[in-house]
């Protein structure tokens, strides 16, 4: 999730310092800037995994009862003329499942892999020729289950080898079939692994005679997207999956939340892929869980989804965004529950009831305006006529126009007389053309006589268009929000959810003090029905989730008391929400997690236990951080600003390690851990900017995969699967469990996470997380870059203002660099399993200085100077950390021309796909402040040449860094997170390519203009794939116009051998004097589409000595409404137009958005002159790909969802009811979006997928 930082104040008592000295706390005193994401609509998925779930798709059923490995036995059925003939196979139907219709298949090592051994032109009864040469069609007709069908529409299909093969799960049964004289055999010892047989029937002959114990696995073509509506979807609209289902043990999940909020997609698509069907149908008791959730307050006890909730906690409640107590409420933003059925409820509760309760009732009063849920329903796989009816009259009570008068759907003014399952579709008065009241617009709004709302689907295919529309339907309709948030984002691992926050100012028992920080793991219970997933305690304190003794935790944020509260539910007997427990609500420390870091450091004895830190000196060298270390060593006493006073060193020390000092900042508080109280020290400090990343079991990269995701290394994929060349096991990458996270105390922290299991569980058991040899939490090590040392000891100022020290998000990434057993680049080595590490780069960001304080900076003061010698800069690092426990520093890079370490690195390979190659970590200076100390905000600004430093990934500054001088004066880079780009990954076997080895790295800029940061441009640095950088060049794409402070968006056209760049200008970094000073207010930006010079179109490969220019004169205006672009030009611009009365210009802050199929979005954000206001307005352009004009109507087949400044959340949709195109603003390009500006959040683009054979357009990312 990205981070969203609110603007506090600083209370900063300008009295006597800690120490005399030059520089002071106030000059790196930098208030946490205020940002906005945009807010999406958030969607509650509700699914039915009763039994039925199991069924066959399209054959009839005998259930039976479920065997011990819970797989249904849907018994033996017979399909004939006098029998089940509506289920016979029937050619001119297309059937959906997880094999392709038009495809033939053959067996081949366990697995079914597409054949060209016939066609639907040569085998006109698409069946097949015989053991060997099956129809696809014929497949899914015979094999797909109710599940397959619908995780295939949801998800893509079930996989159990990374992308690379869908497995089906369900039930075993018989079908004798009399038209074809075949016998049909689906066995199964567990749901997931299904085995077919076919033999004649009848006297045969049966053409499939002799398939014996064919696996039902499915080998995905290589190139092939296994996406469904989740993933296509998923960057739109915050999703949760809910499941229910009856029965014992694990089974009862009377609406469970298996995947919460914010959890990353991964972790949403195993929720859905991962749950067994299985039992009855508990839909009204689910649907309260569903209420419990937007409520956040387990107000019901059906199901144990305490780990979801969490009320006033961004990373929980669906109507905040952020996370922990610095949550902001996003009040206007539209809830939905999106229920999926058959319909056939049979628990105590009518979901009726309960969508009606949800649609009429502000469910969060405390919050402003008023907080009410729609429900849309999708009826799936339905045989029973009530069951239809049921969601139809749920949909209508759910989604009905309600107003303070009208509190019922049209007709009714109270509840009908019978329960969902009773009421019959058309409605007397609602039943066009016969008779219509125009108050039943109300719900059916398109006289349909069926609520807008409801949705339905007779087999897989109408499935996916009809889930497809009903998320459409939804996003349409969420309109507006807000978002605002002092906390750091979250990164969710399988059933935990690791949150981390920070509080300003945070009240303990016997004091408040200020810049805590905190992360939590907490049981993350995913349900296996879309969006229902619940965030839980660990009640038991037992390390296991127990889906009915854990308690659901919900966060509401307290406006009045500005903090967090946690309302804590106990789960009623569907291991949903229930009644509130006691104490409820509690502080956010007193929720029963898995483990928090910041409680566990706070409790730990430092006299029994110390920590280990580790610091350098000499950017090489890994020394303990210690108070005997500063005692005797001279060079860290100097860093400390303590030289020659070795006791002033230890201090600072102790300190930073967690020991009060009289006379120092304090942090001793009382509270209670583990049922005891005590009085510690709170170590841990605030985290701002860098998101927990986790070294865990998943790839950290996609290597493995086909091309154009991978290159299909296989030595890489033993490494992550942890087997050798010949499948045997070795290695530990599966069994690695530890989270990083960069906190405003110093340090990089290293915290122990656990080893989460599945196996050895009882019926009521989800996981255990598992003690590996230390406790849960623990913190296992902590790194104080050498740049951060000097600034330490302002931490112990007792009036301390925010300073920012280890700020940046890591970076983790696995490299072949291993060489026979040592670390070192060899590129020439051959790769095997072996030669695979883990490194990770970390960096301060904003904090740090940037300048010598021997130096000097420009006439205008545009840098910020160490506060020591030397040493203080804004840093990077780098550790192996393949073995987590025990890193290994590879080195810390800073330098006086580096800037604040704000790029972040491109990762580079060059070299032969079977060597290890050559890896590089590739930065640019960043601004070089300065620092306004009166509003304590970062003004982005540079007095120096923009600069790229190439470093050996291994051996760092310590090996030659290249230096690559732009050349261009004043200036800093953008960010260069995923910009390094191989233009031969998509066709790795073309005449002259050179894949696996990065072509060219593109980046943005901005630059000096007179007195001011407003111009800019973008570079591309060649790599000419040589492994010497000093023979990388770097050459100006276009100069001389906006600032570029976003990263690019890249299309390649192979058709047409064209590489386009897309870029916009603008920046938007400091508001001052409470707003009335904007950064960088009238200047008119523009938004540029250019075609690479550099890109052979002959060949689709790069010119790599190649240095050609753009100028803006090569390119045509097209800010008017021309859709027609000459063919003498090289590329193309629009100019925004000047902003509305009471903001300034637009600009472009986010990055943009080329789509597959040849529609660019972008966002202009115009600030507001308002000085109560930190938003503006937000418009979308869509303009096409090759010409800037407005795209074709055909083309604009989606929307658009972004978060802007003001919380408010926009989707605008690109075309009108009457299918027109809704872009009416400047020559049909761009349309209105809301208020509130777009500051690097982006947006969301609800497009067509991309194309699963040919590639017509290719976008880098």
């Amino acid at each position: 999730m990205k981070k969203i930082c609110f603007v506090l104040a600083c209370l900063m008592f300008l009295g006597i310092s800690v120490f005399a000295q030059a520089a002071t706390n106030n000059d790196y005193c930098v208030n946490p800037i205020f940002s906005s994401n945009a807010v999406k609509p958030n969607i509650l998925l509700v699914m039915d995994f009763s039994g039925s779930m199991q069924f066959p798709a399209y054959l009839p059923e005998n259930f039976g009862n479920y065997d011990t490995s819970d797989v249904a036995d849907c018994g033996t059925s017979t399909i004939s003329s006098t029998s089940n003939s509506s289920r016979r196979y029937d050619k001119t139907r297309d059937y959906y499942g997880l094999f392709e219709p038009t495809k033939y298949y053959t067996q081949s090592s366990s697995k079914y892999t597409e054949s060209s051994c016939a066609t639907d032109a040569t085998e006109p009864n698409r069946i097949g020729t015989g053991t060997t040469c099956i129809s696809g069609n014929f497949l899914n007709w015979l094999t797909a289950t109710r599940i397959d069908v619908a995780r295939r529409a949801l998800t893509g299909g079930r996989t159990n080898t990374g992308t690379t093969q869908l497995e089906s799960e369900g039930s075993r049964y018989v079908i004798q079939d009399n038209y074809n004289k075949c016998k049909y055999t689906i066995t199964a010892n567990t749901t997931a692994n299904r085995k077919l047989s076919i033999t004649s029937y009848n006297g045969g002959p049966c053409v499939l005679n002799g398939v014996s114990n064919h696996s039902i696995y499915v080998n995905v073509p290589s190139g092939t997207t296994v996406e469904g509506v989740v993933q296509r979807f998923y960057d739109k609209a915050h999703m949760e999956f809910m499941v229910y289902s009856t029965g014992t043990g694990t089974y009862n999940r009377y609406g469970v939340i298996r995947s919460g909020k914010d959890q990353p997609l991964s972790t949403l698509v195993a929720s859905i892929n991962n749950e067994v069907p299985y039992n009855g149908t508990p839909t009204g008791e689910a649907m309260w869980e569903a209420y419990d959730f937007y409520v956040q307050s387990n107000d019901h006890s059906y199901a144990s989804n305490t780990a979801a909730l969490g009320k006033g906690n961004g990373l929980k409640d669906p109507y905040y965004d952020g996370s922990g107590t610095g949550s902001t409420p996003i009040w206007c933003r539209k809830g939905f529950v999106l229920l999926i059925s058959d319909g056939a409820w049979n628990g105590s509760v009518d979901p009726m009831r309960v969508a009606h309760t949800m649609r009429t009732t502000d469910l969060r009063s405390e919050l402003q305006g008023s907080q009410n849920v729609t429900t849309y329903t999708v009826y799936a796989f339905g045989t029973d006529v009530d069951g239809k009816k049921a969601m139809k009259a749920t949909a209508m009570f759910g989604g009905f126009d309600y107003t303070t008068t009208d509190t019922f759907p049209y007709p009714y003014t109270t509840w009908p007389a019978t329960n969902s399952l009773g009421i019959n579709f058309p409605l007397t008065q609602c039943d066009s053309p016969t008779r219509w009241d125009a108050q039943c617009v109300e719900w059916d709004k398109n006289k349909v006589n069926l609520p807008y709302n409801y949705f339905e689907a007779d087999d897989g295919n109408e499935l996916a268009t009809q889930l497809e529309a009903a998320l459409l339907d939804m996003l349409r309709r969420a309109s507006s929000g807000t978002a605002a948030s002092v906390l750091a984002s979250s990164e969710g691992s399988g059933a935990n959810i690791l949150q981390a926050f920070f509080f300003p100012k945070r009240m303990f028992d016997d004091a408040e003090i200020d810049w805590t920080g905190e992360m939590q793991n907490l049981w993350y219970y995913i349900d296996p029905q879309i969006g229902n997933s619940t965030i839980r305690e660990d009640t038991a304190r037992n390390n296991v989730l127990d889906i009915y003794s854990d308690d659901i935790i919900e966060y509401e944020f307290d406006t009045g008391l500005g903090k967090t509260k946690v309302r804590r539910y106990q789960t009623n007997t569907s291991a949903q929400k229930g009644t509130e427990d006691i104490p409820s609500p509690v502080e956010l420390d007193e929720t029963k997690n898995l483990w928090e870091a910041g409680i566990i450091l706070w409790a730990r004895d430092l006299a029994t236990s110390p920590r280990t830190i580790y610091t350098t000196v000499d950017g090489v060298n890994r020394i303990s951080f210690s108070a005997s270390e500063a005692a005797s060593n001279g060079t860290l006493q100097t860093y400390l600003q303590a030289s020659g006073d070795p006791a002033t060193a230890q201090n600072i020390v102790n300190y930073v390690h967690g020991y009060d000092i009289t006379g120092y900042r304090n942090r001793t508080v009382t509270t209670s851990y583990s049922g005891a109280t005590g009085t510690h020290v709170w170590k841990l400090g605030d985290i701002v900017s860098s998101t927990p990343r986790l070294k865990a079991s998943f790839p950290l990269n996609s290597y493995h995969l086909y091309p154009s995701e991978g290159y299909n290394d296989r030595t890489y994929y033993q490494y992550v699967n942890d087997v050798d060349a010949s499948g045997n096991a070795t290695g530990s990458y599966k069994q690695r469990g530890m989270a990083f996270v960069g906190a405003n105390d110093g340090m990089l922290h290293a915290f122990e996470l656990g080893k989460l299991t599945f196996n050895n569980l009882s019926a009521n058991e989800a996981a255990r997380l598992e003690t590996v040899d230390v406790p849960l939490g623990t913190e296992r090590w902590a790194y104080v870059p050498k740049g951060a040392l000097p600034y330490l000891k302002y931490l112990m100022n007792t009036n301390y203002c925010h300073v920012f020290y280890v700020n940046q998000p890591v970076v983790i990434v696995d490299a072949s660099v291993n060489a026979g057993g040592s670390l070192s680049q060899d590129p020439n080595y051959t790769k095997t399993r072996s030669s695979w590490r883990t490194i990770l780069i970390g960096g301060m960001g904003m904090g740090g200085a940037c300048r010598n304080s021997t130096s000097g900076c420009s006439s205008t003061s545009d840098c910020v100077k160490t506060p020591v010698a030397d040493v203080g800069y804004s840093s990077y690092f780098a550790f192996d950390i393949t073995d987590p426990t025990n890193p290994t520093l590879l080195w810390e890079f800073s330098r006086d021309d580096l800037g604040f370490s704000t790029t972040g690195p491109a990762i580079v390979r060059i070299g032969d796909p079977a060597k290890n190659g050559k890896w590089f970590a590739v930065f640019a200076s960043g601004p070089t402040g300065p620092i306004n100390t009166t509003y304590h905000q970062f003004m982005g600004s540079s007095d120096q040449n923009l600069k790229f430093f190439v470093l050996d990934l291994l051996a760092g500054p310590q090996a030659a860094v290249t230096v690559i001088d732009t050349g261009i004066t004043n200036a800093f880079g953008a960010s260069l997170a995923n910009s390094s780009f191989d233009v031969d990954r998509g066709d790795p076997n073309a005449s002259g390519a050179t894949p696996y080895s990065d072509d060219v790295i593109y980046m943005g800029y901005v630059k000096k203009d007179g007195s001011t940061w407003t111009k800019g441009g973008v570079l591309r640095l060649m790599t000419r794939n040589d492994s010497n950088p000093t023979n990388w060049v770097v050459s100006t794409v276009i100069d001389n116009i906006g600032p570029v402070t976003t990263s690019l968006a890249k299309l390649q056209d192979r058709k047409n051998g064209k590489l386009w760049l897309y870029f916009g200008t603008g920046r938007y970094y400091y508001r001052l004097d409470d707003g009335m000073t904007i950064d960088d207010p009238d200047n008119q930006q523009a938004f540029y589409g250019v075609i690479e010079p550099c890109y052979m179109s002959s060949t689709n490969m790069m010119n790599l000595t190649c240095t050609t220019t753009r100028t803006v004169g090569d390119l045509q205006n097209q800010t008017g409404s021309s859709s027609t672009l000459s063919p003498t030009a090289l590329g193309w611009y629009i100019n925004f137009p000047t902003p509305d009365s009471g903001y300034k210009a637009h600009r472009v802050l986010a990055q943009p958005v080329a789509s597959y199929n040849g529609v660019v979005y972008f966002l202009t954000s115009s600030p507001s002159t308002d000085v109560c206001s930190m938003g503006g307005y937000t418009y979308l352009w869509a303009v096409w790909y090759s010409n800037g004009g407005a795209p074709p109507v055909a083309a604009l087949s989606g929307m658009v969802v972004t978060q802007l400044s003001t919380g408010q959340i926009a989707t605008p949709i690109l075309k009108t009811t009457s299918g027109g195109s809704a872009l009416t603003v400047a020559g049909g390009k761009a349309m209105a979006v809301g208020q509130g500006v777009n500051i690097g959040g982006g947006f969301s683009l609800l497009g067509p997928p991309r194309p699963l054979r040919k590639i017509l357009h290719m976008k880098e990312k």
